[in-house]
């Protein structure tokens, strides 16, 4: 399935003059002022039957009543996220704990990004064990400092926390970075940078739960509402919470858990819910709305009929040879992904919808139809609550992890043992697709030009296409001896050839006086489109480079006018949140340079074009912010030009021709 074609430089430029290109700023609420603090390590009421003890449980095991909770929260903000943190704590105040209810949070804050005190505490950069009251904070171990990216530190805090507040029902509850089935939170000043792996959650909530299992497990982190993580954390607990898309930095509001501070004896469910209406409640406050955002509730107790049903559909896609995988590689060219939108294949996550997945390929194969309405069945019996927004359409709850091809597979997949089945199905794609597409020889692009547009093709060998999982078009300048990759489009391919269309345009960021090309990376729905951006971001200097993709997704509204969702994503170690910017920041756009041997082999690699980088300014309220401009620029006829066409097989083997000369 091929998206369909970018919209006109005059529809970006309209689009574009619409948007406010600065970083929204970011602060907590003032918390209502609140009891004094109780005596340390003392539960507010509870029944001390702590999970897994004699609840009695619904068919699918969940438990079924209760009249008090305890919320374990594991907030690593130990790293760029410190900010968003401290707002985090002042919502959590306007609940505090309370009769049956306590809200107990392990943090740990980074010496460099927020100062400032919270909750009556003066500013600190260790970990600290405190209670949540309402309008205040009581402090109640001191820890020094903590790598929170360590499994025993988890493990550590769950059996503390459960021993000294006990209570019918559990929340465990990760507050960081998360990054899908890789990993969750990044501790950069004891553990650095390191993710605290999949395997290794794993690891320390077995040691601290043993056979037991909390009424809730949740990540108000980027991309964990994940197949494999759902899997591999379903021995846990009963519910997980999660998000299949990047979050923004705002997070969860936490004054949604107030349906369980007001009504103790609220159910997991009631819970999930109130999260979930209350994170897009906040969404909506800001200037960038729900558009963009997920958030699923999904029965742990229910997964071992998603895995039948999957197990089912992959088995029906191996039966039917390499047609099929081709038909299936095809189906997740146009399948929802998340964090997929850098020019770097090695930086994307290949995380994409389960269901959305299935569909699209019983559309692709009709043979697929009745194990793909299994799977979409089953999704439906497992995800019991979920949200995404309009410019989000296709997420139905879990994401899964499909890479175009064994090298994107890390050796790290391997440790995930709950999820063999399904890293069976990848290897065995990867495997049996064997026939690898290519252009007919002599190799060349053929290319004509109108004053809106570039045809660009080129000949397959014979059969080539019915292999072709993927078809891309690149263009970019050649300057010099040298050639610059500058975005890309998904090209159409028939029975000979392979074409792609570019309508003369180029992205060029600027500020004041200072511009550069900047690679486009653009995504189509039916009523959105999605630009992606590549930059290099220094918190300073001498700090390392880190990845930054700048997202602004263009919503069409009911009302005929544009909606601008526009964030800042910051890969930090191999995990993803929002841009908090730091004084003397700069961000620099990452092209593709290209190389040709004499005989006609290519090799790339990723340069910055800005001589001078972009540099983050202070917003009105004192914040930081990257006042750019963006403009798809026309290219005036004659200008030395390059185009490229790739087509890959479901394995990612493929054939690459280039083509340059002067833009007719």
């Amino acid at each position: 399935m091929q998206r369909q074609r970018r919209l006109s430089r005059y529809a970006w430029a309209l689009a574009l003059a619409l948007v406010a290109v600065s970083s929204a700023a970011c602060g907590g609420e003032d918390p209502d002022d609140g009891p004094e603090p109780g005596p340390i390590g003392t539960p507010d009421g509870g029944s001390g039957n702590p999970d897994g003890g004699t609840n009695p449980t619904d068919p699918n095991g969940n438990p079924s009543n209760g009249t008090s909770w305890t919320v374990l929260v594991y907030m690593n903000a130990d790293n760029d996220l410190e900010p968003f943190a401290l707002q985090d704590l002042n919502e959590m105040m306007q609940v505090g704990s309370g009769p049956n209810f306590n809200i107990i949070v392990e943090v740990d804050r980074s010496p460099r990004y927020a100062t400032g005190g919270v909750g009556g505490l003066p500013d600190f950069s260790d970990t600290k064990r405190i209670k949540v009251l309402p309008g205040s904070i009581q402090v109640l171990q001191e820890m020094g400092e903590v790598d929170l990216a360590a499994p025993q530190a988890l493990s550590d805090f769950v059996t503390w926390g459960m021993q000294n507040f006990p209570a019918d029902r559990t929340a465990i509850l990760f507050w960081d970075h998360g990054s899908g089935w890789t990993g969750f939170g990044v501790d950069e000043t004891t553990g650095a940078g390191q993710l605290l792996t999949l395997p290794e959650i794993e690891q320390g909530l077995r040691t601290s739960l043993g056979s037991k299992r909390v009424a809730l497990l949740g990540f108000d982190a980027c991309l964990m509402a994940n197949y494999e993580t759902a899997l591999t954390l379903a021995p846990f607990g009963h519910y997980l919470l999660a998000s299949e898309e990047v979050e923004p930095g705002h997070g969860w509001d936490w004054r949604s858990f107030s349906v369980a501070r007001q009504n103790p004896g609220a159910d997991p469910i009631a819970l999930g819910n109130s999260i979930i209406q209350g994170f897009r409640a906040q969404a909506n406050q800001t200037p960038s709305g729900d558009a963009a955002i997920t958030l699923s509730l999904v029965d742990l107790n229910a997964l071992s009929g998603l895995e039948t049903a999957v197990k089912s559909f992959t088995d029906v896609v191996a039966a039917g040879g390499e047609a099929r995988i081709s038909a299936v590689g095809r189906a997740r060219e146009g399948t929802r992904s998340y964090q997929s939108g850098s020019g770097d294949p090695t930086q994307d996550l290949h995380l994409y919808d389960l269901r959305d997945l299935v569909t699209k390929a019983a559309a692709a194969d009709t043979a697929l139809s009745s194990s793909a309405a299994q799977v979409q069945q089953a999704i439906g019996q497992v995800v019991k609550a979920n949200f995404a927004g309009t410019a989000r359409a296709g997420s139905f709850g879990l994401t899964v992890f499909f890479p175009p091809g064994a090298t994107f597979v890390s050796p790290e997949y391997g440790q995930l043992t709950r999820a063999a089945a399904w890293r069976s199905f990848l290897q065995g794609t990867f495997t049996n697709a064997v026939s690898v597409p290519t252009f007919a020889a002599p190799k060349g692009i053929k290319w004509s030009g109108t004053t809106e547009s570039v045809r660009i093709s080129s000949t397959l060998a014979t059969g080539a296409a019915a292999s072709i999982a993927r078809a891309t078009l690149f263009y970019g300048l050649q300057l010099g001896s040298s050639y610059f990759l500058l975005g890309d489009e998904p090209a159409e391919v028939s029975a000979t050839e392979a074409v792609g269309s570019w309508d003369r345009s180029l992205l060029v960021v600027s500020q004041g006086t200072n511009e550069a090309y900047a690679y486009s990376n653009i995504e189509y729905g039916s009523d959105y489109a999605s630009l992606n951006i590549d930059f290099a971001y220094r918190a300073s200097a001498s700090a390392p480079v880190q990845l930054c993709i700048r997202q602004m997704v263009f919503q069409a509204t009911s009302a005929g006018l544009v909606k601008v969702v526009d964030r800042y994503y910051l890969r930090n170690g191999n995990a993803w949140g929002e841009l908090s910017p730091q004084p003397g920041s700069t961000l620099n756009p990452i092209v593709r340079q290209l190389f040709v041997d004499s005989q006609g082999n290519t090799t790339s690699q990723y340069v910055y074009s800005a001589q001078t980088p972009f540099v983050a300014t202070a917003a009105g309220d004192g914040s930081m912010v990257f006042n750019m401009n963006l403009q798809f620029r026309a290219i005036a006829k004659g200008t030395p030009v390059v185009v490229a066409l790739d087509v890959r097989n479901a394995s990612n083997a493929g054939d690459f021709v280039i083509g340059a000369g002067s833009l007719p």
